[in-house]
């Protein structure tokens, strides 16, 4: 894919993604809200904290609509940020 369709597949996936997240909050949300109450909570109402789905969600439909030469740097980074990935959902 060159690089304007491989742009609107990743920012269209990552969308997507968000969007969803946030319309089905009321089916995740008793483990992926964060409340209101606290310091340095800035939002009015309770919140999705499992935004970084719609990233990693974007990182992999850009490491398989890339070239060549971005795939060798993309599919190493994925496999590097799981574990980063794994934790942060767990801790959400």
């Amino acid at each position: 894919m060159s690089f304007p369709e491989s742009f609107f597949a990743i920012a269209a996936a990552s969308c997507f993604i968000a969007i969803v997240i946030v319309l089905t909050k009321n089916l995740h949300g008793r483990f992926t809200l964060d409340s209101d109450h606290g310091i340095q909570k800035f939002h009015v109402a309770p919140t999705p904290r499992v935004g970084g789905v719609a990233v990693v969600a974007a990182l992999v439909v850009g490491a398989f609509t890339a070239g060549a030469g971005e795939r060798a740097i993309l599919f190493p980074l994925l496999l590097a940020a799981v574990p980063a990935f794994a934790f942060g959902i767990a801790e959400d």
